[in-house]
């Protein structure tokens, strides 16, 4: 069994989004799920069983845990590892499982720290996390009381990944389709709040994506934008033409004001900087769970202000703003 067995959260709004096309696309999409290639994962998990008592749950601190060592049977336990390893490289984090600490490639609390004071308290509110990876960021948000966390992202790894936590956490207001950012537009003015930390440069048109983003909110919804940008005070953008820092299907690296100006064009107003850093080696870098080239790599040893591309290096800038009202 791959996912926890549940009713589906987005069941109660289907006459507000397009479900059918919702579930025609994840009866579709998991079936990557099922191929050869994942077979290493679906072992130990096929013999993890779904606990039949409830296990010590904390989301709210920087490492995700649930329960402690010493929990499970020692073959409840054994299984767990070997899922565990079996789902490497795990790039987002911290967690921990039953005693064992996923150090994840990066330090995901540090940008969670970013943005949590401004999100508030988002009491009854549907968020969508768009590009989430593992889900850590919709875990870290479940304190702030959301009616539903819904994260979307097409890759099988990390789906399995935040199924994993989820049939011990069992939380009801979260789901993870196997759905990309062309997938939005199924949500017509439905969310309150969108995360999008860190995919708008690997598309190839910043300004369809945010009107699309822009589209999925109710007017007045909020987005927190997070990416990766330059230094400079010019509205200026990369054009790069193979990789930025090794990362394929990298299309543009702007400097902060032209994203702020991207997001304004899309319908996006009152726009308020919430931070800008330079990415760290604290922040990213290689783990026994994420073992293979990290940001290290991605500098230029001589210059490390560049990547081996030449290029500057990396900052975060993470961006508010509304969608303006009709």
């Amino acid at each position: 069994m791959i996912r926890w067995e549940r009713e589906d959260p987005l069941a109660q709004y289907a006459n507000q989004i397009r479900y059918e096309e919702i579930l025609a696309i994840r009866e579709e999409r998991e079936k990557m799920l099922f191929t050869p290639h994942w077979e290493k994962v679906r072992d130990p998990l096929s013999r993890l069983e779904i606990p039949t008592r409830d296990f010590d749950v904390c989301t709210d601190d920087n490492i995700v845990r649930v329960g402690k060592a010493g929990d499970l049977a020692n073959d409840q336990d054994k299984a767990l590892r070997e899922a565990i390893q079996a789902m490497i490289p795990w790039r987002k984090g911290p967690f921990e499982f039953f005693g064992e600490t996923i150090d994840a490639e990066w330090r995901s609390d540090l940008k969670w720290d970013r943005i949590s004071s401004t999100l508030g308290d988002l009491t009854n509110q549907r968020v969508i996390d768009i590009g989430c990876n593992n889900g850590y960021y919709m875990f870290r948000a479940l304190s702030a009381n959301p009616r539903l966390l819904y994260g979307i992202d097409p890759s099988e790894r990390t789906l399995y990944q935040f199924e994993l936590f989820q049939r011990f956490l069992q939380e009801p207001r979260l789901q993870y389709d196997l759905l990309g950012i062309e997938h939005v537009p199924l949500f017509p003015r439905f969310f309150d709040l969108a995360l999008c930390m860190g995919i708008l440069y690997h598309h190839r048109n910043p300004y369809q994506m945010l009107m699309d983003v822009r589209d999925c909110l109710r007017p007045g919804g909020v987005l927190i934008m997070e990416n990766i940008v330059i230094p400079g005070d010019e509205p200026i953008s990369l054009c790069i033409p193979d990789r930025y820092a090794m990362m394929r299907n990298v299309y543009f690296i702007s400097t902060l004001p032209a994203l702020e100006i991207w997001m304004k064009r899309s319908g996006f107003i009152d726009l308020e900087v919430l931070d800008m850093t330079k990415v760290t080696f604290e922040e990213q870098r290689r783990t026994p769970y994420a073992p293979y080239q990290s940001l290290e790599d991605f500098l230029d040893p001589e210059d490390p202000e560049k990547t081996v591309e030449g290029f500057p290096a990396p900052y975060r800038a993470v961006v508010k703003g509304y969608r303006r009202p009709d």
